[in-house]
């Protein structure tokens, strides 16, 4: 998503603050062969997010993202996020998808961008970790290259075969309700404890249905 300007930003905004409200905010589904019929978003059925397993986001032999994925067996939560998705694209603020690609959902476990020295340094060099050897060089990934999440590139890849088949089965979290729907900014800054999260610019709750 595209905010350069405070103007762009407060239209985002407002597109989020009616996300629930707004009759026009309706993304189409078939049923019953080509009849297709309007679904309101606040009218999909939302279900508890559980998150299990273990994903990389390149070749598992060579990843500096590892990640987990929400169990969606009825696509329901898949709706209703690319309705989200295609409500800001249809406005404007977000490019269409590819094509071939789909909205991946995801919740990052390891990402190496974050690691201490690797936005900084940018050496070769090899270190032995407990999962397999991390190379300072860029993996082969999705689109031929592997990256961090926003604007900095990954330089510290990994052979993640071993803790993905360690944490195939894993339950990282389990029956928790989707309370909000935010827009943040990219880059994870660092808090006062060390850790480092995502800047909220605007964020709605979302109602139980």
């Amino acid at each position: 998503m595209s905010l350069e300007t405070a103007e762009r930003i407060q239209g985002a905004i407002s597109i989020l603050q009616g996300i629930f409200s707004s009759p026009s905010l309706v993304p189409r589904k078939e049923k019953e062969g080509t009849e297709k019929n309007k679904t309101e978003i606040k009218d999909i059925q939302l279900p508890k997010i559980t998150l299990t397993s273990l994903h990389p986001m390149h070749q598992p032999w060579s990843t500096s993202i590892l990640y987990t994925s929400p169990q969606d067996p009825h696509s329901h939560l898949q709706t209703f996020c690319q309705s989200l998705k295609d409500t800001f694209t249809t406005a404007g603020f977000m490019l269409p998808e590819e094509k071939g690609r789909s909205l991946l959902l995801h919740a990052t476990i390891v990402n190496t961008i974050y690691v201490r020295g690797v936005r900084q340094n940018s050496g070769s060099s090899a270190r032995e970790t407990g999962t397999g050897n991390a190379h300072g060089n860029r993996g082969r990934g999705r689109g031929g290259s592997s990256s961090g999440h926003g604007k900095h590139k990954a330089r510290l890849t990994f052979d993640a075969r071993d803790i993905i088949s360690k944490y195939a089965d894993f339950t990282w979290m389990r029956d928790v309700r989707l309370e909000k729907v935010a827009i943040c900014r990219m880059g994870a800054k660092k808090k006062g404890d060390g850790d480092e999260e995502y800047e909220v610019e605007a964020e709605i709750e979302v109602p139980c249905i």
